[in-house]
C-alpha cells in the first residue's frame, strides 16, 4: 500500500496535503486542486506523536511519510490486526520488567521508539527497525504481541525460543497471545523449558487500544478473547526481571 500510494502520486503528480480540523486532520493527495484516492484522518494527538517520532528517526518530508504509512494501514487486513496493550500495561512492563522494545508494533500503535514492524520500508521514518523475524538480540527484554493469526503466533513462539537458545547475557520476553489454548502457537509456548510463568486474563476484564485509534476519539475496545502473557527467559533473564513481580503488576 505505501509503494501504490508512491505510485499513485508520481502518476497524478500530486502533493499530499494535511487540513487540521477540530479534533483530526485529513491527509490526502491532491492534485489540480482535487483529491485522489482515499481520504485518510489521523486525530491530533496521533498527528503529534508522528511528528515527534519522525523529528527523530525521519528524513524526508513529514506529509509524504506519513500518508504513506496512513495509507499501508488502511489497506491492512483488519485494523484489529493492529491492537496493542494500554499504556498502564506498557508502564508497568517498562517499570518492573525492564521492557524497551515492542517486537510488533507500528507508528500508530507503538508506546516504545524504536520498535519492529513488519513494514520497514515505510515505517523507518518512525522509528522502524524492521521485522522481528529479522531481529536477534543477545540480550534484553522485549513485548511480543503478533497479531491474532495462528501461523504468526506460532512462528513468533518458535523465533523467541531461538534467540533465547543463543542469548549471551539476560534475555525475557513476555508474549502476548490470545487465550487459544489448542492452537500451536499456545502448546508451544506453555511447553517451552523457558517458560517461568503465565498470566491468563479473562476478556470481561480487559481491553485492547484499537488498532484503527489514530482515528477515532475513544482508542479503547474490549477483548473478544481471554489474553494469556507466558514469560519466556534464560536463567540470567529470569533473575533479573522475575515473573513473579511483572505479573501482578499487569493485573
Amino acid at each position: 500500500a505505501g509503494a501504490a500510494a508512491d505510485a499513485a502520486r508520481d502518476r497524478v503528480g500530486g502533493a499530499v496535503r494535511l487540513t487540521a480540523h477540530r479534533h483530526s486532520c485529513d491527509v490526502e493527495l491532491v492534485a489540480n486542486g482535487k483529491r485522489v484516492g482515499r481520504l485518510l484522518k489521523l486525530n491530533h494527538g496521533h498527528r503529534e506523536k508522528l511528528e515527534a517520532l519522525h523529528a527523530t528517526y525521519g528524513a524526508g518530508a513529514f506529509a509524504d511519510d506519513a500518508y504513506r504509512v496512513l495509507a499501508r494501514y488502511a489497506g491492512a487486513a483488519g485494523h484489529g490486526f493492529h491492537a496493542a496493550l494500554p499504556s498502564a500495561a506498557f508502564q508497568a512492563l517498562r517499570d518492573v520488567g525492564g521492557v524497551t522494545l515492542e517486537c510488533f508494533a507500528s507508528p500508530l500503535n507503538c508506546f516504545f521508539a524504536p520498535f519492529c514492524s513488519a513494514a520497514h520500508a515505510d515505517d523507518a521514518p518512525f522509528g522502524s527497525i524492521g521485522s522481528f523475524f529479522d531481529f536477534y538480540p543477545r540480550e534484553g527484554s522485549f513485548e511480543a504481541n503478533p497479531p491474532f493469526v495462528e501461523d504468526v503466533l506460532a512462528r513468533c513462539a518458535g523465533h523467541v525460543e531461538a534467540l533465547l537458545e543463543g542469548a549471551g547475557g539476560p534475555l525475557s520476553f513476555v508474549v502476548v497471545v490470545p487465550g487459544w489454548a489448542d492452537s500451536d502457537a499456545w502448546r508451544r509456548l506453555q511447553a517451552s523449558k523457558f517458560k517461568r510463568g503465565r498470566l491468563l486474563v479473562a476478556a470481561a476484564d480487559h481491553g485492547f487500544v484499537d488498532g484503527a485509534q489514530h482515528q477515532r476519539r475513544d482508542r479503547h475496545r474490549a477483548s473478544p478473547y481471554d489474553t494469556a502473557f507466558f514469560f519466556l527467559q534464560n536463567a540470567a533473564g529470569a533473575a533479573r526481571w522475575p515473573c513473579k513481580r511483572t505479573a501482578p503488576a499487569l493485573r
